[in-house]
């Protein structure tokens, strides 16, 4: 639900009323760089998701958006245990970035793929066996 705009200085907050639910809320400037990352830290970002296009759009023009950074898999590469894995986590990160695409057409869009996470087993550091095959299976 939007609320409305807020000038600084005084804050104020009109719900739907009738037990209206509020998760969250953004103040920030109608200029400058938004960095948002905090809510999705730490799961896989399916909830994006949930979604409407509709509401990707309007966010966009309301913040006069120019670039969306999508950075995916980090959480997912330890996971990963054979191709078939990977090609799946790999279709569902594709499938999300075409809805951004479609639902921001005048954005730019930089996609950056998870990083390798390397590990240490027995004292010899080694990557995550799939995490170049996530990004190479998946042309991103």
């Amino acid at each position: 639900m939007y609320l409305g705009k807020a000038e600084y200085g005084n804050v104020s907050l009109n719900g739907a009323g009738g037990g209206t639910i509020l998760y969250g809320y953004m103040l920030e400037s109608n200029r400058g760089i938004q960095i948002d990352n905090s809510g999705i830290r730490g799961h896989s970002g399916d909830c994006l998701f949930l979604i409407s296009v509709g509401m990707l759009k309007m966010q966009a023009k309301m913040l006069n958006t120019k670039l969306c950074i999508l950075h995916y898999g980090n959480n997912a590469i330890p996971y990963i245990k054979n191709e078939q894995v990977a090609e799946y986590v790999g279709n569902e990160l594709k499938r999300l970035f075409v809805k951004f695409r479609n639902a921001l057409p005048g954005v730019s869009i930089i996609v950056v793929s998870g990083g390798d996470l390397g590990r240490t087993i027995d004292g010899v550091p080694q990557s995550y066996p799939y995490a170049d095959l996530l990004a190479y299976k998946n042309g991103v």
